[in-house]
């Protein structure tokens, strides 16, 4: 709901869910891939509670996501939290934190053969890396994560968040026509007209 355009409903509807949750019987702890149903509700609402304005909240709520997978001790899940967790730091501008918290996600990827939380990962710990003055560093980090998740045979589901990144990043490199070429691919995607 939240998606199509109202974050308020969206966000009760989480809020509901994650106050009916029971980690003792809502997760998917037995399976090697997917998400324990917790772990979503909390990184999700974390970033639209940051969209609606709700910043406090909302790094409440994503480090909830972290804590709850991290007790769970749900790898995937884990994964899952750190990237959404380190997405809503770029969105505000913490960039060590970024750094810090993509490096979780792609560690944990590693140690599991996660690609898709190796690929997203390694494009957010190379945007702020450029954030950070090291854009020698975190560019060809970000081709790479892109690369890695074109490469993938999975829904593409993150693929104008990351185009958006690179985007970014490409503004920091200088690359401005290039940045808007992936800005008008992400828009496409998502059906939204820059216009």
């Amino acid at each position: 709901q939240a998606v199509l355009g109202n974050i308020s409903q969206g966000l009760r509807a989480l809020d509901e869910a994650v106050a009916s949750y029971n980690p003792d019987l809502d997760h998917v702890r037995d399976f090697a891939i997917g998400n324990d149903p917790g772990v979503i509700m909390r990184s999700v609402s974390g970033l639209l509670l940051w969209m609606e304005g709700s910043l406090d909240r909302s790094l409440e709520r994503s480090e909830d996501a972290i804590s709850l997978a991290t007790r769970l001790n749900h790898p995937y899940s884990m994964a899952y939290a750190y990237f959404h967790n380190s997405l809503l730091h770029l969105w505000r501008r913490e960039h060590a934190l970024v750094v810090e918290r993509a490096r979780s996600a792609i560690e944990i990827a590693e140690k599991f053969d996660y690609q898709v939380w190796k690929a997203v990962g390694t494009c957010l710990h190379g945007a702020a890396l450029a954030h950070m003055g090291k854009l020698d560093e975190g560019l060809p980090q970000v081709v790479n994560g892109l690369q890695l998740y074109h490469g993938l045979n999975t829904p593409p589901i993150f693929w104008p968040i990351l185009l958006l990144i690179q985007a970014e990043v490409l503004g920091i490199a200088g690359e401005p026509g290039q940045g808007l070429a992936a800005i008008d691919e992400a828009t496409g995607i998502l059906g939204v007209d820059p216009k």
